[in-house]
């Protein structure tokens, strides 16, 4: 009992910990190597125990909030809702916390999206990207 006891507490405090790491702003650079213009990424999130929230930076720099975010142990996942002229996606993440680099994988969902726009047809998910993001001190 006191074992079990106590390896609750410290798995509640190494999620608090881990928890406070996330908090603030990130910033990094996706490259899709498809010959387009690398894109600049920000992000500023906050964490309540094992939820995050926060924001990233969308079209004409407007503010999109995330959504459905958790945190397990290092690891993060959260979703960022987009409306590209009336294609409605969302960009669901994984990441992984190391120090003041965050490992970050993302697929965009297409709702509907139309043959030939990057998505299979009658819409889908696209394959997963990556990138890193670093603590913007």
């Amino acid at each position: 009992m006191k074992i079990s006891v106590m390896t609750s507490i410290l798995l509640l405090v190494a999620g608090l910990a881990f928890g406070a790491g996330i908090d603030g702003k990130w910033a990094g650079t996706f490259d899709s190597g498809m010959g387009g213009a690398p894109m600049e990424l920000s992000y500023d999130f906050k964490a309540d125990g094992n939820k995050l929230t926060g924001t990233t930076v969308g079209a004409e720099n407007s503010t999109i909030d995330i959504q459905n975010g958790t945190i397990d142990g290092s690891k993060i996942t959260f979703d960022v809702p987009v409306d590209m002229g009336g294609m409605k996606m969302t960009v669901a993440y994984t990441g992984e916390l190391a120090g003041d680099e965050l490992k970050l994988s993302f697929s965009m969902k297409m709702e509907g999206a139309p043959e030939g726009a990057g998505a299979p047809p009658g819409g889908g998910e696209m394959p997963p990207m990556s990138f890193v993001a670093k603590r913007v001190k």
